[in-house]
């Protein structure tokens, strides 16, 4: 059973265990700069929002959108992705936080999923 499968359930502990396993083994063979290692780093974001650690999850989502901003760009769309995922994380949770009139800016310069300029 994978991560996302056992936080469905309710199994965060075991959810949170195979993303810090992943991130682990990411560090081991592809490196932390790789934008797999961002998905792994998205994955136990949500895992740890799911059990209200909210400032945990902010630090990860950063550190993801950090590594696809650098990697893969600003349009890419995972980077969107993460950076909707930061955005209501922040909205919601550290509303004063100075970075999201950043984040809304790179969501409307960025063309939605599936469009291209």
């Amino acid at each position: 059973m994978d991560a996302s499968s056992l936080a469905n359930l309710g199994l965060f502990s075991d959810a949170e265990r195979l993303c810090r396993q992943a991130l682990e083994i990411d560090s081991k063979t592809i490196g932390t700069d790789h934008p797999s290692h961002s998905t792994h780093l998205r994955n136990l974001a949500g895992v740890v929002a799911a059990q209200a650690r909210y400032p945990e999850a902010e630090v990860l989502s950063r550190q993801a959108i950090a590594i696809l901003r650098d990697r893969l760009g600003d349009a890419h769309p995972n980077t969107r992705t993460v950076a909707q995922n930061l955005l209501s994380l922040l909205e919601t949770h550290n509303p004063t936080a100075p970075d999201i009139p950043a984040l809304r800016a790179l969501l409307a310069l960025s063309p939605p999923r599936g469009a291209t300029r």
